[in-house]
């Protein structure tokens, strides 16, 4: 008997003993299960702005976990010694097992304000995220989601269900862009899970890897800063980062500054008051500027936080409100 798949919209069938392209999903006994349950491959602390997490809790640390396999297969992904691991049963073996508890126990002692799943899809192992932020909330500890988003909607829900807050990755606009971007059919099923977080309160930052001849034309970006402006708000932060030559795009250059500079200017230009941009050090772009008096409010070198002109949730300078949640 084959079984579809229902944890992510590329709906595996499989059958009795059978895994699913990410590696993680099977069927065992008519039931679909999680073979990585507990299997940490990744486990650091790390701030808030490596995320990006622009708006949440700045400079805030956070006990960042990882696992094996992912649901999609971006060619130049940075972490692919774990994503697009082939989850053998030797490599299990090897990886340590912590249990919810012991995950927020960790969290806890190093004094980090709560658990990150990031380096690998959190969706695809959403028995084991779901079950630790439960014991995270438990224990008075936040939880967020460095995510692609491709989730069929159920399990999405489940996830929002104990998160905070959710950074997901618009690869692009077009299925065409995202099939090349991530071999990802479906985009729009990203922006409704995206759409569906914001509408539930969950704090959300999305970001963009701008990869040169990949998705870096001018009428994609302005789709994608279009509908973040209309179905998410304009408040919402958007990131815009640098491609770095890695792994099948290693033939490609850096995305030239000036492609992210037009891309910022293309969210401004549609209304969007937060467009940042991300692996430029230094760059003027890294910094939070008041919407209404263009006042610096965040200054940002990388990922450290270099000084704040924010009082009670506003400008220093001219009052206006600065939506980031401290």
């Amino acid at each position: 008997m084959d079984y579809i798949c229902d944890v992510c919209p590329r709906g595996c069938r499989l059958k009795e003993g059978r895994i699913g392209f990410c590696g993680v999903r099977a069927i065992r006994d008519g039931r679909n299960i999680c073979r990585t349950y507990g299997a940490v491959a990744a486990l650091h602390i790390a701030p808030s702005e490596i995320k990006p997490f622009f708006h949440f809790k700045p400079a805030a640390r956070w006990l960042s976990v990882g696992g094996l396999g992912c649901n999609l297969r971006c060619p130049g992904c940075q972490n692919h010694h774990i994503a697009h691991s082939r989850v053998t049963d030797e490599e299990l073996s090897r990886l340590q097992q912590l249990e919810p508890h012991q995950l927020v126990r960790l969290a806890k002692e190093a004094g980090c304000v709560g658990l990150s799943f990031t380096y690998n899809e959190p969706i695809i192992w959403w028995e084991y995220v779901v079950d630790t932020g439960y014991a995270a909330r438990g224990a008075g500890l936040l939880m967020n989601l460095v995510t692609n988003g491709y989730a069929c909607e159920e399990v999405w829900r489940r996830l929002l269900d104990v998160c905070d807050a959710v950074r997901i990755d618009f690869k692009g606009f077009s299925g065409e862009v995202t099939m090349r971007a991530a071999n990802l059919r479906q985009p729009e099923v990203v922006r409704r899970n995206a759409k569906i977080a914001n509408d539930l309160g969950v704090h959300i930052e999305i970001i963009s890897n701008i990869i040169p001849t990949v998705n870096d034309a001018e009428d994609e970006l302005r789709a994608t800063a279009e509908w973040i402006g209309e179905n998410l708000g304009v408040d919402v932060a958007w990131h815009l980062t640098r491609f770095v030559p890695h792994l099948r795009l290693s033939h490609l250059p850096p995305t030239p500054l000036g492609t992210l500079e037009k891309g910022r200017e293309i969210g401004l230009s549609a209304g969007l008051r937060f467009v940042y941009l991300g692996n430029v050090p230094g760059h003027p772009a890294e910094n939070t500027y008041c919407p209404q008096c263009g006042a610096c409010v965040v200054q940002r070198f990388h990922t450290e936080i270099v000084a704040v002109n924010i009082r009670n949730g506003r400008c220093a300078k001219c009052g206006a409100e600065i939506p980031i949640v401290w």
